[in-house]
């Protein structure tokens, strides 16, 4: 089950394994609400559970309810020097990179969803 909450501008969804016991997340997501957009704004899967689907499943969820998922193709630096709140929307890492490669591979999330916030 997805464990949802809301803490400013920043929607948290998690998966606990082991019956939602709190130090056993699995998998956390944080979309932000930014200028009526849902954007990815972090996501993290641990490890072990990398390569088994729970990111598509929970992105694939996201837009059922969401309808939309933006995720941003601007550099960290331009994140950074606009100073938006709770803003991680960047991609930091190659793994990332896979991901997002995916997402848009499989069709989960349409090309013009990937976009640069700024421009």
């Amino acid at each position: 089950m997805i464990v949802k909450s809301i803490k400013d501008n920043v929607i948290t969804w998690k998966l606990h394994s082991n019956n939602n016991q709190k130090n056993n997340i699995i998998v956390e997501f944080d979309f932000l609400c930014e200028k009526n957009k849902i954007w990815l704004n972090n996501c993290m899967v641990v490890e072990d559970y990398r390569g088994k689907g729970i990111g598509k499943f929970i992105i694939a969820e996201a837009i059922k309810e969401f309808k939309k998922i933006y995720i941003s193709s601007a550099q960290k630096h331009e994140h950074k020097f606009m100073k938006i709140k709770n803003d991680t929307r960047y991609i930091e890492d190659r793994e990332g990179e896979c991901f997002v490669r995916s997402l848009l591979n499989n069709e989960l999330i349409h090309k013009e969803w990937y976009i640069n916030p700024f421009i």
